[in-house]
């Protein structure tokens, strides 16, 4: 039932397409294009297209001793980054580090306690 329902629909679509110009017409082409565009928003936001990879790729996270930083840092670890965290808060920086180091599958985790806010600690870091 539904394989002839869907062939209908199929049918019927190629016959408009071809009575409004087929290729030629602009309102096709649009429409064509509009379509394309939402099956792959549909594709990327239900994962089903390929994702980038930051295997061996550096991380820079700074906030990274708790909140949205700790679980970013956890996460780029588990999938194989080269991570750095910065906080201005020590322990949970430390904690974090610790976190991020178990499900690592990658042994290139620094940290460095500084203030973003703080150009000379930025540039010492940075050295």
């Amino acid at each position: 039932m539904v394989d002839v329902f869907l062939k209908m629909l199929y049918n019927q679509i190629k016959y408009d397409f071809k009575k409004n110009g087929g290729w030629a017409s602009k309102k096709n082409i649009f429409v064509v294009a509009l379509f394309l565009w939402g099956v792959y928003t549909v594709m990327k936001t239900y994962g089903l297209l390929p994702k980038k990879s930051v295997k061996g790729k550096h991380v820079f996270i700074t906030g990274a001793g708790s909140g949205m930083g700790r679980e970013m840092a956890v996460r780029f670890a588990k999938l194989g980054a080269k991570v750095s965290l910065t906080d201005i808060y020590e322990p949970g920086l430390k904690e974090s580090h610790t976190l991020a180091r178990k499900v690592a599958s990658t042994t290139g985790i620094v940290t460095f306690v500084m203030d973003v806010s703080n150009r000379d600690q930025i540039k010492e870091v940075a050295k």
